[in-house]
Parts: structure tokens; C-alpha cells; sequence
């Protein structure tokens, strides 16, 4: 593991979207939404049959160990004490080999992204992110087609409403009323 890449921040296209739509950009705000999140959060991102926050730092971060832990958490409080107990090994390390490059972390979740950007790696995908953009296509492409939809009922209705009232016209004019 890199304990540099492990411990900054990640390029916007590699960021962790949760399903309440915070974006997190590195470890530290990993451990401080997991520890914030409910359980029904929690188990949208993690379950027997997903987990997306070890795709996500195996994936992106590049620590395997750690992932394959957060895979076996049981709780969302296990899986905040793994993280913390891994950004504390990686900051030893880390301070151990480059003392003096090492930058205090953004704390706000909700916030976008203001320190500079991590140098874009394109040889990482994550599932997570793809499947999140994924998701906001679909979701946009059904209400634009639902709004089609719509508009066409509504002008089919509007020229059914027409065509009677011309129909009661011509009538009318046929019997000579008009």
C-alpha cells in the first residue's frame, strides 16, 4: 500500500458517492461518514452480497488488507475502527518516510472538493462510481421519457377536446342553429 495515495485525496471521477449524496474524496472522510451514517445507509453500501466501500479502497486507494477486512465487518462501527486503525498505521508510516509532505485532511463531507486534485491515474475503475453515475442516467433518461409521455397525452387529450367541440360546431351549423 501507498501510504501517500492511501492518505490524499482522490480525483473527482474516483470519489465515493453515498446513496444520501455525499461525496467522499479521501479516508478520513470515509471514516468520518461511516461513522455518521445510519444503518440503512450503511447497509445500502454494505451486504453479503456487495461491499462497496472495500471495492472502493481496494480499488482506488490500492489497500487490499484493508478492504478484505471491511468485506468480514460485521457492524458499521467495526468497519470505523478498522478505517481508523489503517489511516493511523498509514500516517506512521507515512510520517516515518516523508515527515514534512504530509497535509491535514478536509473534514467536511458534504463540501466539494478544494485542495488540488490528485494526478489523474486513469488505470483505476471503480464499480462504485460507475454504478452510481450509471444509476443518475437511467434515473434522467426514465423522467425525460415519462415527461414525453406526458406532453403526449396531454396534447392527444388537448386535440380530442378540440375535435368535439368542432364536431358540436359542424352539428350545429348542420342543423342551422349557428
Amino acid at each position: 500500500m501507498d501510504a501517500r495515495k492511501f492518505l490524499s485525496d482522490v480525483g473527482i471521477d474516483y470519489c465515493f458517492w453515498t446513496k444520501s449524496g455525499s461525496i467522499i474524496h479521501n479516508i478520513y472522510q470515509l471514516a468520518e461518514a461511516l461513522d455518521a451514517m445510519g444503518d440503512d445507509d450503511y447497509e445500502y453500501h454494505h451486504s453479503t452480497k456487495k461491499s462497496d466501500f472495500a471495492n472502493w479502497i481496494q480499488d482506488v486507494l490500492g489497500d487490499e488488507e484493508l478492504a478484505r477486512k471491511l468485506r468480514s465487518a460485521g457492524s458499521r462501527k467495526h468497519a470505523v475502527k478498522l478505517i481508523r486503525k489503517r489511516i493511523a498505521s498509514a500516517e506512521h508510516a507515512f510520517n516515518v518516510k516523508e515527515p514534512a509532505l504530509i497535509s491535514p485532511p478536509q473534514t467536511a463531507v458534504e463540501t466539494p472538493n478544494t485542495a488540488p486534485p490528485m494526478e489523474k491515474d486513469n488505470s483505476f475503475e471503480t464499480d462504485v462510481t460507475f454504478q452510481r453515475l450509471m444509476d443518475r442516467i437511467s434515473d434522467e433518461v426514465y423522467n425525460k421519457a415519462h415527461m414525453r409521455k406526458s406532453r403526449a397525452f396531454f396534447l392527444v387529450f388537448l386535440f380530442f377536446l378540440i375535435g368535439i367541440g368542432l364536431g358540436i360546431v359542424a352539428a350545429m351549423m348542420y342543423l342551422g342553429k349557428v
